[in-house]
């Protein structure tokens, strides 16, 4: 019975090797089975020019309308920069009490703050966020 699984959707070019780093943490946390697939989409109508970022609550809905409906809860993994209206970034959102999130990788690498690259670093605060996000999912305010 897939209804109480997790289910990862990949929008990025990511490795198929980092993602499945993440899946044990998940497995364990929430005691179910996740799931790994790829996804195709077109992010330019979620672009604002005027903040050169996407629209958070648009790429949910976005989750969500390629999300198998047999899964319980879906993450949707980008690598561009979020916003919603009332912040200047985030790092992911997910509905409270709901199936689908997102999070992105764009403000979590070290490149983006000059630093050198570390993907092991990267790793483990895309485990954190993931986890942050399904919590809200499952109710965790």
């Amino acid at each position: 019975m897939k209804s109480r699984q997790i289910e990862l959707i990949s929008f990025g070019r990511f490795e198929k090797s980092f993602l499945e780093q993440i899946v044990p943490v998940i497995k364990t946390e929430f005691n179910t089975a996740v799931e790994i697939r790829v996804g195709s989409a077109d992010l330019t109508p979620h672009f604002d020019p005027s903040r050169r970022q996407y629209n958070a609550n648009q790429l949910i809905k976005l989750t969500g309308n390629i999300a198998s409906p047999e899964f319980g809860k879906t993450i949707g993994l980008f690598e561009v920069d979020l916003f919603i209206p009332i912040l200047t970034f985030i790092f992911g959102q997910a509905e409270f009490n709901g199936r689908f999130g997102i999070v992105s990788t764009y403000r979590l690498r070290n490149e983006q703050y000059g630093l050198a690259a570390d993907e092991k670093l990267l790793c483990d605060r895309l485990k954190k966020v993931v986890l942050h996000e399904l919590g809200h999912s499952f109710g965790l305010i």
